[in-house]
This record gives structure tokens, sequence and C-alpha cells, in this order.
């Protein structure tokens, strides 16, 4: 274990902690937001201007994090891959592109690699991404990458295994499993096992600039909401 990467990691978020960061070696943008979490074993780690990492969130075992301009990842998510397992290319890679997030409580395995693209939230608690799992056949561990495209939202309870494949513009609804490779881009997913059931999905999600998605406009925080007559 690198002791003092994980001493670093529990300071809190300073222009120091982000400097002690680039003497370990890693690329950090001046602006870039890490809260007090659990950093063990990376080999490479970048963070774009903006991006944000979340508190009590782990990150360990990785071959290499990648977070774009202003990519997010929120609180007490688990982040991880086996150096056991890194049989390909992508194996211990989590790549989150420009403006997309991974908000709170998910569980990401990325032993297999996972790359998700701009403009994209993993959204909601307790999504799971298992990109390695035992080919009975052969008896053998295997690994395979989780993608998600760009302007995609992944709901609460998602569970993709080894392989997936979610493209641009697709929304997967709430407890769905995705265990397969999308082909068609802008589908809504909420179906058990992942079928399409709506397609050529359109909204100002799919074209906004910015990644983080506010309230609407007219409404006050902490302002109590009138019921209904």
């Amino acid at each position: 274990m690198n002791l003092s990467l994980a001493l670093t990691g529990l300071l809190p978020s300073s222009r120091l902690k982000n400097g002690l960061l680039r003497a370990q070696g890693f690329d950090i943008h001046p602006t870039a937001d890490v809260a007090p979490c659990l950093l063990l074993n990376i080999n490479e780690m970048s963070l774009g201007k903006g991006s944000r990492i979340g508190a009590l969130t782990v990150i360990r075992g990785m071959r290499q994090v990648q977070l774009g301009v202003e990519a997010r990842i929120g609180q007490l998510n688990w982040i991880s891959s086996a150096p056991d397992l890194w049989m390909t290319t992508t194996s211990g890679q989590l790549l989150l592109g420009d403006h997309s997030a991974i908000t709170n409580r998910h569980y990401i395995d990325c032993s297999g690699g996972v790359h998700i693209g701009t403009h994209t939230t993993i959204a909601g608690v307790r999504s799971t991404f298992i990109t390695h799992g035992i080919a009975w056949k052969e008896s053998e561990q295997s690994v395979a990458e989780i993608t998600v495209g760009s302007y995609c939202i992944v709901s609460s309870n998602v569970a993709l295994t080894p392989g997936t494949k979610v493209p641009d513009r697709s929304v997967v609804g709430m407890g769905v499993t995705v265990d397969k490779k999308l082909d068609e881009a802008g589908g809504l997913v909420v179906s058990p096992r992942g079928d399409v059931v709506k397609r050529d999905l359109s909204g100002q999600y799919f074209s906004r600039v910015k990644g983080v998605v506010r309230p609407p406009k007219d409404h006050l925080p902490g302002r109590r909401v009138a019921d209904n007559p």
C-alpha cells in the first residue's frame, strides 16, 4: 500500500492537497476538488479543470483514473479493480468524460475497465458495474470492458454486466439489468433484461453544455410546496 497517497487522500480539499498529489506524479488541475477520500494503489490519475471527487469515496487498485473537465464523482462510492485480473489494455481503467458524473453510493468494478463518455450521469444510488466473472466452461476468470456513451442517464439500482455497451443518448431505467451491447443510440431501456422500449429520445438533457442538472429556475431552496386544494 502507498501510505503517502492514502494519507494525502484523507486531507481536506485544498491547493496544498492538490500540490501533494502532483508531487506524487499525478496530473491534477489547480481547480480540481478532492474531498477527504481513500486513495490506494493508483498508478496514474488525471483530474481535469473543475473536476471533483466527493467525500468518503474509495478508489483503490487502479491502473488509471481519468476525470475530464467538470467531471464529478460523488460521495461514498467504491471504485476498484483487481490487479491480478489486468488482462486487457483497458483493465484497471476508469475514464470519466467531460461534464459527466457518478453520483453517490455506487459500486464500480474496473477490472476490465469502465469508460463513460461526456455529459453522462450515473444517477441515483446503488448501481453496480461488474467487469469480471467466471467463465464456467473454461473454469477461468474473464474480464470485459463496460462502456457508457455520451449524454446518457443510468438510473438507480442498475446492474451492468461484463462487456455491456450503452450507446449515446440512452436512458436506462431504475432497477434494469443490462447484459449485452446495445446498438441503437437514443433509446429508453426499462425492461428487466435491458430491452429498448422507446427510440429516438429527445429533450434538452441531450444537448446541454454543462454537466450539472439543476432544479427548475422558479424553485427556491427550502420553500414549502403548497398542498393541492
